[in-house]
């Protein structure tokens, strides 16, 4: 994931809702300044699971281990992924970033983030879908009004339903 404000966080809690799982988030700065809340989390994914776990601006915590200052952190969340203390299938691991270049290549191994998906601008007749699909029933409806939607490359639109594409296991 690369641009700012693409929806990530969004997408996640959409896929958590669609999976009917608990979505349990942190970022990789509280991880950092709070670094049992790593362990904490994932007793808390699997005391409740059917559960998703959702780590934003995760490049801050898995970095490339070769440039981190935080690596006995991110060596456990790696384990966690491996499921050292046992794999535990009822449990599922999200992360976002808007600097893949600079993760940590093992996070890519088998049987850790092995599906990743890019999240762009949407084009604005799907971004009042997206937004509408996300938001709880008791909020006001939005409206939208963007003549186009920024565009920083060439390539297609974001997939109109791209929870349908998100997965990480």
């Amino acid at each position: 994931m690369r641009l700012p404000g693409t929806g990530e966080t969004m997408t996640a809690r959409s896929f958590t809702k669609a999976s009917d799982r608990l979505f349990l988030s942190t970022t990789g700065t509280a991880l950092i300044s709070r670094p049992d809340e790593w362990e904490k989390l994932v007793r808390k994914a699997i005391d409740q699971r059917l559960a998703i776990v959702f780590i934003d601006e995760a490049d801050s915590v898995l970095a490339d281990r070769c440039d981190s200052n935080v690596v006995a952190l991110t060596n456990r969340i790696l384990a966690t992924l491996d499921g050292t203390g046992g794999r535990i299938p009822d449990v599922a691991y999200i992360s976002a970033t808007n600097h893949p270049e600079v993760l940590e290549p093992a996070l890519l191994r088998g049987g850790r983030f092995a599906t990743q998906v890019t999240c762009r601008y949407p084009f604005a007749k799907y971004a009042a879908a997206f937004l509408e699909c996300g938001a709880p029933r008791s909020r006001a409806r939005v409206r939208l009004s963007v003549a186009e939607s920024p565009r920083t490359d060439s390539a297609q639109p974001a997939a109109p339903h791209p929870v349908s594409r998100t997965s990480s296991v």
